[in-house]
């Protein structure tokens, strides 16, 4: 059962406005060196995006260290990984805990992050809150699924990446190959 679209509404505003109010205060930083992958979504989400990590060899040729940030229910996923550092976030505290949110948002911006991925396939403002507040000077976001946004909000944050890499590919799978 969906929300009702003035519910919707009401809650993109709140967000939307938060996120704003955080960007007075969290300007990107200049001197970083490390890159950030997001991908809040749900296991398939992750799997598809796992192609990126077969990668990660080629970019810690260019990056300092290399991040990946995920929900924490999904933490033994990539265990076995040593290549890249995992980052795990919970969506139920970070949305309603305010405490939570800033430190760990304060957190991401001391990775000293120069790019940052969103490569989560149904975004909403509280996830593109994570890339957008990072502290990266570059954002891309995988694409302009407004799933959980309203056309109006969706196309604020669009404006707010530098790209959105798989705009025109409607393959999730084709996507994370572009990226």
């Amino acid at each position: 059962m969906s929300k009702p679209i003035f519910v919707i509404y009401i809650n993109n505003t709140i967000a939307f406005l938060l996120l704003s109010i955080f960007r007075i205060f969290l300007k990107p930083i200049n001197n970083g060196e490390n890159l950030l992958f997001i991908n809040t979504g749900q296991i398939g989400d992750l799997i598809v995006s796992s192609i990126i990590l077969d990668k990660i060899d080629l970019l810690k040729k260019k990056y300092n260290k290399c991040y990946f940030l995920l929900r924490k229910e999904y933490r033994g996923l990539f265990e076995n990984m040593e290549s890249i550092e995992f980052i795990y976030w919970s969506y139920r505290k970070y949305k309603y805990n305010l405490f939570y949110r800033i430190k760990f948002l304060l957190m991401l911006r001391k990775l000293n992050l120069i790019v940052t991925f969103n490569l989560t396939a149904a975004r909403g403002v509280t996830v593109d809150e994570l890339s957008l507040l990072s502290g990266s000077k570059n954002i891309y976001a995988l694409n302009s699924n407004f799933r959980y946004l309203t056309k109006l909000f969706g196309k604020k944050l669009d404006q707010m990446y530098i790209k959105i890499l798989a705009e025109n590919i409607l393959n999730e799978y084709d996507k994370n190959i572009e990226v």
